[in-house]
């Protein structure tokens, strides 16, 4: 399972063995990220939406990778409003890295 840290990494080219073994997954070989991380990608789009290029790369590679049913139409539209409430002055007090971590090692 990738965090959004490694995700981000190999969007932004910072981990090329990374991106590689993403690139090269063998048959019966899977990536996946939570539904936690995805939201937070979706987030970092939404405070960002010129930037299409980066847009582009980060759907291309959620595309080869897993997100358990279901978390994807949760993590979706959670972007946009966080990135609107923190423009507004007003963050939001997240929970998302503990529950990444307790998404990750159970």
């Amino acid at each position: 399972m990738l965090d959004t840290n490694i995700v981000s990494d190999i969007v932004k080219g910072k981990s090329l063995a990374a991106r590689a073994k993403l690139a090269n997954l063998q048959h019966g070989e899977i990536a996946c990220i939570s539904a936690i991380t995805e939201a937070e990608l979706q987030y970092g789009l939404a405070k960002t939406p010129k930037a299409t290029i980066i847009r582009t790369v980060v759907e291309s590679v959620i595309a080869k990778i897993q997100v358990p049913p279901g978390g994807s139409e949760e993590a979706r539209p959670q972007g946009a409003p966080r990135a609107k409430r923190e423009a507004a002055g007003k963050p939001h007090a997240s929970m998302r890295d503990p529950q990444a971590a307790q998404t990750s090692y159970g």
